[in-house]
């Protein structure tokens, strides 16, 4: 898989380049400084929910356009202006992951429960709480699936810049179509018969029914985050009751959704907070199996500083061998005080050149 991070890494860094982008980056990277320079910093730093919108930083400005903090942060021209950059850095970055998304065979009609309207990888809810960057109708109404290559036009670059980052986007769409999870998924799809396709429909209807809009407010009428977990737990009790056939096209699209997923948080951590940060050799680690990797701890011999997103460590995972996981442990950053190690847990993908690579911390 070292060739899927390779194109990963092209693409944040043609993205890294734009000047909407960068511009964008600079202040989702940097609200969080103690005397914030500017007038959309601010903002972002006294927003209690900015933590919040920097889970999925290029795509929150959809979201955000939307929201009451956007009052405050179009007082100013200066805030006006970047509001208006971050909607098209969203659009823009939406649209290339929906594109890699387009070509899974069956898109946009895949008939898994998960993408059902109301499930958390569909709902605003899971933008804020769900495994990975969510499903919105937005993007597949465009019918990507169609299209040769990706739109970049929100971008507003001329070319050869527009030019290059469709190439590498198409490259990332290459080395993800040769990886075993979405060869997994097409196999999956291949074998498809009408009674395993009237069985999943059917655990869509049932799902559907089960999270009607008076069961879920009976549940909990205005925590999101409550609401959200009521909707998981509903799938996941919906999903117990397939076939073995079902079964397998779930999860292979749960592990070909992850991956694309997990693609995009490196993207968008490479380019708001750059490359990784050397983090010296590994004295001790932890780690357990992931859906793509592991999920690792580790305390390196070497001080990292604090906030650290994406580390590079000098050290195999294999080292960490027979040594397991006993508690689950959140991804963050932080620095062991009154020593010169750094504990730093995060997500080891395979293939990935030792690089320690994690979403923004939850």
């Amino acid at each position: 898989m070292r060739e899927i991070w390779e194109a990963t890494d092209e693409v944040a860094r043609a993205l890294s380049e734009i000047p909407v982008v960068r511009r964008h980056a600079r202040a989702l990277g940097t609200w969080r400084r103690v005397d914030p320079p500017d007038h959309v910093r601010r903002v972002l730093h006294t927003d209690p929910v900015s933590s919040v919108w920097e889970r999925h930083p290029l795509l929150m400005g959809l979201p955000y356009a939307e929201s009451v903090a956007a009052d405050a942060m179009v007082a100013e021209a200066e805030g006006e202006t970047w509001l208006r950059g971050a909607v098209q850095v969203a659009l823009g970055f939406g649209r290339i992951v929906e594109w890699l998304r387009s070509r899974l065979p069956g898109y946009p009609r895949l008939l898994v429960p998960q993408l059902s309207p109301s499930s958390v990888r569909r709902q605003e809810s899971g933008f804020f709480f769900g495994p990975g960057f969510p499903w919105w109708r937005t993007f597949r109404d465009e019918a990507p699936q169609f299209e040769s290559r990706v739109h970049v036009e929100t971008f507003e670059l001329a070319d050869p810049e527009g030019q290059r980052l469709r190439e590498v986007v198409a490259v990332l769409a290459r080395e993800l179509s040769e990886s075993v999870a979405f060869r997994d998924f097409a196999a999956a799809y291949a074998a498809l018969n009408d009674s395993t396709v009237t069985e999943l429909r059917t655990l869509g209807s049932a799902y559907r029914e089960q999270v009607r809009d008076e069961y879920v407010d009976a549940v909990e009428p205005e925590n999101m985050m409550r609401r959200h977990r009521f909707l998981e737990a509903v799938m996941e009790e919906t999903l117990a009751g397939a076939s073995a056939f079902a079964r397998i096209y779930i999860a292979a699209f749960e592990r070909v959704d992850d991956l694309i997923s997990a693609v995009e948080r490196v993207i968008e951590e490479l380019v708001v907070h750059g490359p990784p940060a050397g983090a010296g050799r590994v004295a001790a680690g932890t780690w357990r199996a992931g859906r793509f990797g592991y999920r690792v701890r580790l305390t390196t011999t070497d001080d990292a500083s604090f906030g650290v997103r994406m580390v590079e460590v000098a050290s195999e995972v294999e080292g960490l061998a027979g040594v397991v996981l006993t508690d689950a442990q959140a991804v963050s950053f932080g620095r062991q005080m009154a020593s010169v190690s750094a504990a730093i847990t995060g997500e080891l993908l395979p293939g990935s050149a030792r690089t320690l690579r994690s979403g923004p911390a939850r």
